[in-house]
C-alpha cells in the first residue's frame, strides 16, 4: 500500500508522520493543566455540595394530638344521631348507616390525633406505630371501623357481632369511641 492510500483509509484524524525521522517532542503541559484544572474545579463542586447535603434536614413535625373538649365531642354525637335518625326514618339504608358512621369515627379520630386517618386500612391502623399515650385509642378506632363494617363485608365465623349489627348499636360504639377518645 501506498502512504496517500493508508491516508486515505485511516480518515481525518490521521496525523502525517516524517519518515526516517524520529517524533518531534509532544508538547503535554497545557493539555494536563486544563485537565488538572478541570478536576479542581470538579472536586470543590463535589466538597460543595457534600457540605450541603449533609447538613441537618428540619424534621416534619409531629403531628400533635388535640384534647377533644364536651362542645367538639357533642358536635361528634349530634352526627352520629343523624345517621341514627336518617336511617330510623329510611333516608338511608343499613350499608349506608355504617359506612356514614365509620367515616365519621375517621374523621373524628383524624382531628382527634391530628393525623390523617380518613383512609387508613383496618390492617394500617394495626401496623400504626403506637405510644403509651395513642395505643388505647388506635385499638379502639381499629375494633370501631371493623365492627363497622356493612354486615355484608362482615365474615360472621370471625366477627358475629359485626355481622348482627344495628344501625343504633353501631352508633353506640361510634359514640363511645368519642367519650373515650382522651
Amino acid at each position: 500500500m501506498t502512504p496517500a492510500l493508508l491516508a486515505a483509509q485511516a480518515g481525518p484524524f490521521t496525523a502525517a508522520l516524517p519518515q526516517g525521522k524520529p517524533l518531534p517532542p509532544l508538547d503535554t503541559w497545557r493539555p494536563l493543566l486544563v485537565a488538572g484544572g478541570l478536576c479542581l474545579l470538579l472536586a470543590l463542586g463535589l466538597a460543595a455540595l457534600i457540605v450541603v447535603l449533609s447538613k441537618p434536614r428540619k424534621a416534619a413535625p409531629t403531628p400533635q394530638a388535640k384534647h377533644v373538649t364536651a362542645p367538639s365531642k357533642e358536635r361528634w354525637h349530634t352526627r352520629i344521631d343523624q345517621v341514627v335518625t336518617d336511617h330510623a326514618q329510611g333516608r338511608i339504608d343499613q350499608s349506608q348507616a355504617m359506612s356514614q358512621l365509620a367515616e365519621i369515627v375517621r374523621a373524628f379520630a383524624s382531628e382527634a390525633s391530628g393525623q390523617d386517618l380518613t383512609a387508613r386500612t383496618l390492617a394500617e391502623l394495626s401496623r400504626q406505630p403506637r405510644t403509651r399515650s395513642n395505643r388505647r385509642q388506635l385499638d379502639l378506632l381499629r375494633q370501631t371501623i371493623a365492627a363497622l363494617y356493612p354486615p355484608e363485608f362482615a365474615d360472621p365465623s370471625v366477627n358475629r357481632q359485626a355481622y348482627e349489627a344495628q344501625v343504633p348499636q353501631a352508633a353506640q360504639w361510634a359514640s363511645a369511641l368519642v367519650e373515650g377518645w382522651r
